[in-house]
């Protein structure tokens, strides 16, 4: 699936929870509280302020090289099929508009898709 628009930015800074959604929890607009699962040390702060633009990150996760050129398809198709139709429904939401049918459906597959997008599923799936 390579595309043929060459004028687009390829994104190798993916995240694998949008920024749009990430957004929901912070107080700032810039910044989310973030939980360190891995400390190594028991005086470590185990919370930490972290920007939404690493937050969920990861680079590169879901860039291809098909052919010697980088490729964003996989990018692409998140942001087609599930983050942009989520996005106006929670947009929807967060202004007091009622939703429809359709409406959950698309934040049904968004938040499904969420679980098959995170590097811990790719990586284990990728065997």
């Amino acid at each position: 699936m390579v595309s043929g628009a060459t004028d687009k930015q390829i994104t190798h800074h993916n995240h694998f929870v949008p920024q749009f959604y990430l957004r929901y929890w912070s107080c700032d607009d810039k910044s989310i509280w973030d939980y360190k699962l891995v400390v190594e040390n028991e005086r470590e702060n185990i919370w930490r302020l972290t920007s939404l633009r690493t937050a969920c990150s990861w680079d590169d996760l879901y860039t291809q090289r098909i052919a010697g050129a980088d490729v964003d398809d996989i990018e692409n198709y998140f942001c087609d099929k599930y983050e942009s139709p989520a996005s106006f429904v929670l947009r929807k939401m967060d202004g007091g508009f009622a939703i429809s049918k359709n409406d959950i459906d698309r934040l049904v597959n968004y938040w499904l898709i969420q679980y098959f997008r995170t590097p811990s599923f790719m990586f284990k799936n990728a065997k």
